[in-house]
């Protein structure tokens, strides 16, 4: 998916994404070198004229081996995360895309390698039938906590890339519906 940000690349948002390329970077410990990242800013503006900001989303398939890992200490958690090589194969292929897209117009990818966003994390919590293989059943309740439902994103295997927000006020509402009728045949 291609997604409009609604951005123009000017100079702040320019500079606030050299400023994050240089977080990331070797020379983020010499911080008294950062702020010259505002001539090159300076400089893009001018060359971008303006340019619009769009942002390419690939869905992340659910692996077994990328997961979220409880650490000793209650308030941390760690991430297991490794980019299978089918994905880097769909980035290509998806580039390819935007690039036969967008051909007549001046483009610009910001990024080479792959940028993880975790903005909408799913299938933390994997659900089917089996206690052994998951932790929630179809109707998103703990299979071991009878009171314990589970309704944001974690339940769903994938975003599809996409946000999830309405698919979890839809699950949400199916939810809420099985409770009710068990509520109520409990009565």
């Amino acid at each position: 998916m291609v997604q409009s940000m609604g951005i123009s690349a000017r100079y702040g948002e320019i500079l606030h994404y050299l400023n994050r390329m240089y977080d990331r970077s070797r020379l983020a410990k010499f911080s008294f070198l950062q702020p010259i990242l505002r001539l090159p800013a300076m400089l893009a503006e001018k060359l971008l004229g303006g340019a619009q900001i769009f942002v390419g989303i690939l869905e992340d398939l659910p692996y077994a081996h990328n997961r979220v890992i409880a650490t000793d200490d209650p308030d941390d958690i760690a991430f297991e995360y490794q980019l299978p090589s089918e994905l880097h194969t769909r980035r290509r292929q998806f580039r390819w895309a935007i690039r036969r897209a967008f051909r007549g117009h001046r483009k610009l990818f910001l990024h080479q390698q792959a940028e993880l966003n975790f903005g909408h994390p799913c299938g933390t919590v994997c659900f089917g039938d089996d206690p052994k293989t998951s932790v929630l059943n179809m109707n998103c309740r703990a299979h071991d906590i009878e009171n314990l439902y589970v309704v944001d994103s974690s339940f769903f295997p994938t975003s599809m890339g996409v946000n999830p927000s309405l698919m979890i006020a839809a699950n949400a509402l199916r939810v809420g519906d099985h409770i009710a009728k068990e509520f109520k045949d409990k009565s």
